[in-house]
This record gives C-alpha cells, structure tokens and sequence, in this order.
C-alpha cells in the first residue's frame, strides 16, 4: 500500500476554566472537553477538521474530522470523553493511500473558588 497522504492535526487541549467569585450560580453548562483530532488527506486532498465539543451532549468527546474519499480510513481521533478524562482517543488505522488522523484532545480541567449552586453541567467534573 502507498500511505502517501498527510496526517491530520492533533485535536485541541480543553484548557483550564477558573472561576473566582465568593458566590458561583450554575444553571447552564461549563464544558472543558478536548476538541476532535483532523484527518488524514490522500495526496491530492485535503482533510477535514475535528469537531468541537457539543454542549447539548456534554458527556460526549468530540469528533475527529471524516475522509470522504475512502469511508472510515484516514479519520481523526475522537476528543475526550467523561469516561477518560485528560486522554484524547487514538484515531484508527489508515487505509488505502489516505494519511493517518491526528489523536483527539484531551481534557480541560475545571476550577471553582467560592460558593457554587445551581444544577447546571459541569464536564469534566472539578
């Protein structure tokens, strides 16, 4: 096989999210979630960029970006998860002559100082 294609990009770190108030209300969603890895391109294409975090499926990674020549080869690396923090998922083999997806984006942390209520979603969980 010839692997001529170029790897993709690797996803985006989730950061850090600090929030310092004496009085901290949460009714909405604070999402520190890796973003998709891009993937890989045959050599006469581009690949296609990871996707970011979904705040309605805050629980989910990101996607790693698609190959729309070749289905389900050269794609990027999904971001994290709540069920692995900090670890972006390793994007699958490639195939054909499609370069490999970069690794998804691991996880943020996420920091309160002061007094938090309110029931919103917090991923992941400080």
């Amino acid at each position: 096989m010839n692997h001529s294609g170029g790897g993709g990009g690797g996803g985006g770190s989730g950061g850090l999210v600090r929030i310092d108030a004496p009085s901290i209300a949460i009714d909405g969603a604070i999402l520190a979630n890796g973003g998709g890895g891009a993937s890989g391109a045959p050599s006469t294409g581009s690949g296609m960029a990871g996707g970011e975090p979904d705040p309605r499926n805050p629980e989910a990674g990101a996607f790693g970006g698609l190959v729309v020549i070749v289905s389900g080869s050269g794609r990027g690396g999904d971001g994290n998860d709540t069920t692995v923090p900090f670890a972006g998922a390793t994007p699958p083999v490639p195939v054909a002559d499609i370069g490999g997806g970069g690794g998804g984006g691991g996880g943020g942390y996420i920091v309160f100082v002061g007094t938090r209520t309110g029931s919103g979603i917090i991923v992941p969980p400080p």
